[in-house]
């Protein structure tokens, strides 16, 4: 037998023509685990009959089935996909039109002066100048203060300091005294 246990199943349901019983009974009398097989169906057969209940339970368990099927073929509403109400929505919008009218109102009241730049412009004779990048800002200080510097701008981009000064006699001598001083200067320029 190829497939014993559908068989045996068959066997104990009684769904096997006169043929395939006698052949089934003829398999059990010769093979003895068959034997424990067909006693194990039985076994569980005769459990399940025991404990089957009644027609009552059995009736209500497949209405309840049915109707959790039911259930779930009643098709959702096209427009359940909305999280917002209408009125969340023109809430939500109303205050975006308060918050831009509030924005532009401030924009229009501040100051018309525009961009002020924090650099003043040099009214005397100057001088960029480029210190070391191991410098000290103490050093570089008072470097500027002893030769009557004072800052304009910087530093740029490049890292180059403007500094003014009172007349072109004291931005010369000062160039020349930051021409020596290599142990903190990279770079004296008159722009």
């Amino acid at each position: 037998m190829q497939d014993h246990t559908e068989q045996l199943l068959d066997y104990v349901h009684g769904r096997l023509d006169a043929t395939a019983r006698a052949k089934v009974q003829a398999s059990l009398e010769a093979n003895p685990s068959l034997q424990a097989e067909l006693a194990a169906i039985r076994a569980i057969q005769a459990e399940m009959a025991k404990n089957s209940g009644d027609k009552a339970a059995r009736d209500l368990g497949w209405q309840r089935l049915s109707a959790a099927i039911d259930a779930d073929q009643i098709p959702a509403p096209a427009n359940d996909n909305r999280r917002f109400s209408l009125l969340q929505v023109a809430a939500v919008a109303a205050i975006a039109v308060i918050g831009v009218e509030l924005l532009s109102y401030t924009i229009r009241t501040t100051n018309d002066a525009g961009f002020v730049p924090a650099s003043v412009t040099a009214d005397g004779p100057t001088l960029q100048i480029a210190f070391r990048p191991d410098a000290r800002v103490d050093a570089v200080n008072d470097l500027l203060r002893s030769i009557g510097a004072s800052l304009v701008d910087g530093p740029s981009a490049l890292g180059l300091l403007t500094v003014q000064f009172d007349d072109v006699a004291a931005r010369d001598a000062a160039q020349a005294v930051l021409a020596q001083r290599t142990d903190m200067v990279d770079l004296v320029s008159q722009p």
